[in-house]
């Protein structure tokens, strides 16, 4: 079988698919070989209708904590633009998602992970965590 590369502009995919959390667990990603990154998903739905927000949280170098608040919709709630992360081997990451939730069910997350050919640190930071809002 051959290999299959996606590339969007200015950016190569270098991870992308669906999962859904199991009994409402956390879901955890981690990506890179020596330079592993890893990127934990946190899910918590507070009472009413308040404001769909994420709660970025940086854990050593090289692991990010995300606690998605309300994202309760059926139809689907993410970020606007790609969130640039971290850094793996020099490669800037940036990821995309959409979360979407039935009633009182796990969350189904769609994500794409991206990542640039630009040198950089090689560790997670909170660069740009005011786009995270979702409006």
């Amino acid at each position: 079988m051959q290999s299959i590369a996606i590339e969007s502009g200015p950016v190569r995919v270098i991870s992308s698919g669906t999962v859904i959390s199991f009994d409402k667990n956390p879901i955890e990603i981690t990506m890179g070989g020596s330079g592993r990154c890893k990127v934990i998903m946190i899910f918590h739905d507070e009472d009413g209708e308040g404001k769909s927000f994420v709660r970025p949280r940086v854990i050593g170098s090289r692991t990010i904590e995300l606690t998605f608040v309300n994202f309760k919709d059926p139809l689907g709630s993410g970020n606007v633009k790609p969130i640039h992360f971290a850094t793996i081997g020099g490669r800037t990451i940036f990821m995309n998602y959409r979360i979407y939730s039935y009633l009182d069910s796990d969350k189904t997350v769609h994500y794409t992970f991206y990542c640039s050919q630009e040198d950089s640190l090689d560790k997670v930071h909170t660069e740009g965590f005011n786009e995270w809002i979702v409006e």
